[in-house]
């Protein structure tokens, strides 16, 4: 599967100069970028990872996600946050379908650490929870809940920097929570 299979549901407000690149697109009209697979089912509880690549990373970042989209190694669908002004970082978002499809999420995850080799905190977000206006308190936004409660419904720490070949050091509340469910069932 191509990427070309993909579809951006604001593809017609982008400007005609416009190559679609997060570093440079500053068109007035888009709010997002979308990299989009057909969607064939309902998506019962759906969430996304939070990933915070910065201008100089974000297209080879966005690229890598496109790609696996596009091959189903993903969800069905991602958004990432167009040029704004002086933006130094940006907003990838990596829909998933399940929120509370652990293995689906851990899975994800891994497979983003991997591909994008991140080092950095990750975290995953119902979109219940954002459409109830719930955001981390760093985020500027009007805050609509406790602020020492948790948005994240799931936190992968930042992972110790390591030398090549090494294995990587940290466990993520995701991992810690799929032991759980495994033990459980």
């Amino acid at each position: 599967m191509s990427e070309n299979l993909l579809s951006d549901r604001e593809a017609s407000a982008h400007e005609s100069r416009c190559i679609r690149a997060p570093s440079t697109c500053t068109c007035a009209h888009v709010a997002w970028i979308w990299a989009e697979r057909p969607v064939t089912a309902a998506h019962p509880n759906p969430g996304k990872w939070m990933l915070f690549p910065s201008t100089e990373d974000v297209d080879r970042w966005w690229t890598v996600v496109q790609r696996l989209l596009a091959t189903g190694r993903l969800g069905d669908t991602a958004k990432v946050a167009p040029s704004r002004g002086n933006v130094r970082t940006h907003l990838i978002c990596v829909y998933l379908p399940d929120s509370d499809d652990v293995k689906e999420v851990m899975r994800v995850l891994l497979l983003l650490r991997d591909e994008l080799d991140l080092r950095m905190g990750l975290n995953y977000k119902t979109d219940e929870e954002t459409i109830n206006g719930h955001y981390a308190a760093s985020s500027g936004r009007n805050i609509q809940h406790d602020s020492k409660e948790m948005v994240s419904m799931y936190t992968s720490p930042r992972l110790v920097q390591q030398q090549r070949g090494q294995k990587r050091k940290g466990v993520s509340s995701a991992q810690r929570k799929l032991g759980k469910a495994a033990k459980s069932e």
